[in-house]
C-alpha cells in the first residue's frame, strides 16, 4: 500500500507552491513494483529520504537513477517508477511557472528531464534535509522549510502576468483554452505567448492545456462519470 500525502504551503507560497508531498510503503506492500505517473503540468522538487530509486522513461527509452535529490520538469508523456519497501521521499510540486522563483533554469531546459547536480539546488536541499531529520512534529518542519524558501527568493526572477494570466485561465477552464482568442483580448502575438510559456512553464501553452484537459477527463472517469470522448483529444 502506497502512503502518499499532500500538505499545503501558507498562504505566501500558494502562488508558487502547489503543495509539499510525501510518500513510501506500508511494511506489507508487494514490491518491488512499477507505478505509472502521468503528467500534471508541474514541476517537482524530489529529495530522496531513503535508498535510490529509478525513474523510467518507456516513451523516450531513459532510466534516471534519483539517488539523492532531483529538480524534474514538466513531462508530456507518463513514465513509470520503480520502487521498494525502503523508497519515501518529500517534494516539493510547484505550480506551472513557480520553479523560476527559486532556480536560475530555464523551464524550458528542464522539459522531458532532470537536474540533480547543480549547486543552486543543493544550496536548497541541504538545510531541507536538516530540518527533516529533525525530531520535531512534521507540521513544524514545514513551518521552517517555508521559511529556508522564502530566504532563498530574496532575489527571486520577477514573475510573469502574461504566463500566470494564461495559466489561470487554463486551468480554471480544465483545458479548453483557445490560445487564438486569448492573445486577441491580450493584444499580443502568439509567439510572444508561446516564447515565455516555454520559459516559465516549459511547454507551450497548447501543450500544457491538453494536459491539464486529459487529467481532469481522467479524474472524471475515476469517479464513474461519463464524458465525451472528445474531451480526451489531445
Amino acid at each position: 500500500m502506497i502512503r502518499y500525502k499532500e500538505h499545503y504551503p501558507s498562504n505566501k507560497f500558494r502562488n508558487i507552491i502547489s503543495c509539499f508531498w510525501t510518500m513510501g510503503f506500508a511494511p506489507d506492500a508487494k514490491l518491488p513494483r512499477l507505478d505509472v505517473v502521468l503528467p500534471d503540468g508541474c514541476t517537482d522538487l524530489l529529495i530522496n529520504t531513503g535508498p535510490t530509486f529509478k525513474r523510467i522513461d518507456n516513451l523516450s527509452s531513459k532510466d534516471f537513477l534519483i539517488k539523492d535529490y532531483a529538480l524534474i520538469g514538466q513531462r508530456k508523456n507518463a513514465i513509470e517508477i520503480s520502487q521498494t519497501v525502503d523508497t519515501t521521499f518529500f517534494a516539493i510540486r510547484f505550480t506551472p511557472f513557480g520553479m523560476r522563483s527559486l532556480f536560475p533554469f530555464d523551464s524550458s531546459e528542464l522539459t522531458g528531464n532532470m537536474i540533480d547536480m547543480d549547486r543552486s539546488i543543493k544550496n536548497l536541499v541541504d538545510p531541507i534535509r536538516s530540518i527533516l531529520e529533525k525530531k520535531i512534529p512534521f507540521q513544524k518542519k514545514l513551518i521552517e522549510i517555508q521559511e529556508v524558501l522564502e530566504n532563498k527568493m530574496v532575489n527571486s526572477i520577477t514573475s510573469n502576468f502574461l504566463v500566470e494570466k494564461a495559466t489561470s485561465e487554463i486551468l480554471s477552464a480544465h483545458g479548453n483554452f483557445n490560445v487564438a482568442q486569448f492573445c486577441e483580448k491580450a493584444n499580443i502575438h502568439k509567439s510572444t505567448l508561446e516564447k515565455n510559456f516555454l520559459s516559465y512553464v516549459g511547454l507551450r501553452p497548447k501543450e500544457f492545456a491538453a494536459i491539464i484537459r486529459f487529467n481532469h477527463a481522467h479524474s472524471l472517469l475515476q469517479k464513474g462519470d461519463k464524458i465525451k470522448l472528445t474531451h480526451l483529444a489531445l
